[in-house]
């Protein structure tokens, strides 16, 4: 039972605890309004600088000119706009890699700004507070990527050079019919033959072309050929760290299990078969490494030995310089042995891929480029990597 004397605190106690309460509500949902735009412009300025180095980076040596950076503050302005008319681009920064455009990379930042409304501080007469959002990302060739599928090609072959002269705007002899670019709908198609030595990367004896990204680790044979083809290497392959090697010893094809090879069953005669089957006819994008020579691990000097370079059997290095975006279109007399005239078929595309950016041993357009944040918060290793 409470007692008339004590009416009148209860009174004042309870009115307190209310204008507590409510402004811990009010100040709540401001607090949360705050929180919701700058996450928002978070986003935009994000894509902004995303979109803004994929610009930049497809202009290649050209991104420092003034007309390229104006066009990429242009599209990053746009974005930041798209989601809210009242949110503006207040910076706008492109930083070549080492001050050189020449390394054909760098980092944007782009720095937004948007006004959060709030609902109950006008009391107060506070109706709006600025909120502020800085992003920077980074362009450029990829020195490790993920998602590999164990073919390499040598930098020297004639397709590849083309492709490199091609990328560099001269498109002499691109596609011209012929052996060389058999006739696909809609593609420019090289047919790459499987010639041992052929093309001055020296000779692995005992080998074929399928690489081994997990140093003879389970799983290995078909295994691990028709996993990797399927879904692509799920590790991480970095240019320069002589990671690859070859794992084709056997015949998938062929009934029976030799070293290691189960069984094969199905119509196309195998299940590497068939995964090139479901590669071509989902039109899937893939990377492939290019390589400069194929060398003997066992070889102190390995990936820095002078030539002649011969490499041979499980011991054979594919030392790679870059990476190739490619498409299947066909192929020809593919077995676990190398016989005359075998072939894959491959588009080379133009495309970004996922990876860490970073000194490229190839530089220039002739290797994946890709584009990513950093810098910013996303992660230890994202913002370690920001300086490329």
């Amino acid at each position: 039972m409470i007692r008339r004397d004590e009416r009148g605190a209860t009174a004042v106690i309870v009115a307190v605890s209310l204008t507590a309460v409510l402004g811990a509500a009010v100040l709540s949902i401001d607090s949360g309004s705050v929180w919701r735009t700058r996450r928002n412009l978070i986003t935009d300025t994000d894509a902004a600088a995303l979109a803004a180095a994929r610009y930049l980076d497809a202009q290649g040596a050209r991104a420092c000119d003034a007309t390229a950076i104006t066009d990429a503050r242009s599209e990053a302005s746009g974005i930041v706009a798209a989601n809210d008319a009242q949110s503006t681009l207040d910076g706008f920064t492109v930083t070549p890699t080492g001050g050189d455009c020449a390394a054909e990379s760098g980092r944007v930042r782009v720095d937004g700004r948007l006004t959060a409304q709030l609902s109950f501080a006008g009391i107060f007469g506070i109706g709006s507070v600025p909120v502020a959002s800085s992003s920077i990302a980074q362009w450029g060739p990829l020195s490790a990527a993920t998602g590999m599928r164990p073919i390499g090609i040598c930098d020297k072959s004639e397709h590849f050079q083309e492709w490199s002269r091609y990328l560099r705007g001269d498109d002499t002899g691109w596609g011209a019919p012929g052996t060389g670019h058999p006739s696909y709908p809609n593609a420019v198609v090289h047919r790459i033959y499987v010639q041992r030595g052929a093309s001055g990367c020296g000779d692995a004896a005992g080998n074929w072309d399928w690489l081994d990204f997990n140093g003879e680790s389970p799983p290995n044979g078909v295994t691990a050929l028709r996993e990797w083809f399927y879904n692509g290497y799920q590790g991480v392959v970095s240019l320069g760290d002589e990671a690859t090697g070859s794992v084709k010893d056997c015949d998938p094809e062929q009934a029976g299990a030799q070293d290691g090879c189960a069984p094969q069953t199905g119509s196309t005669g195998g299940s590497l078969l068939d995964s090139l089957e479901y590669l071509r006819d989902n039109r899937i994008t893939f990377p492939i490494i290019v390589y400069d020579k194929v060398v003997d691990d066992r070889d102190p000097a390995s990936c820095q030995a002078p030539p002649p370079w011969t490499g041979s059997g499980t011991n054979a290095r594919y030392c790679h310089v870059a990476f190739l975006l490619v498409r299947v279109y066909g192929w020809d007399r593919i077995t676990g042995q190398l016989l005359d005239n075998s072939f894959v078929d491959l588009e080379f595309v133009d495309e970004w891929w996922v990876g860490s950016i970073g000194q490229n041993p190839s530089g220039g357009r002739e290797t994946v480029h890709g584009v990513s944040l950093c810098g910013g918060g996303y992660g230890t290793n994202i913002d370690q990597s920001c300086d490329v």
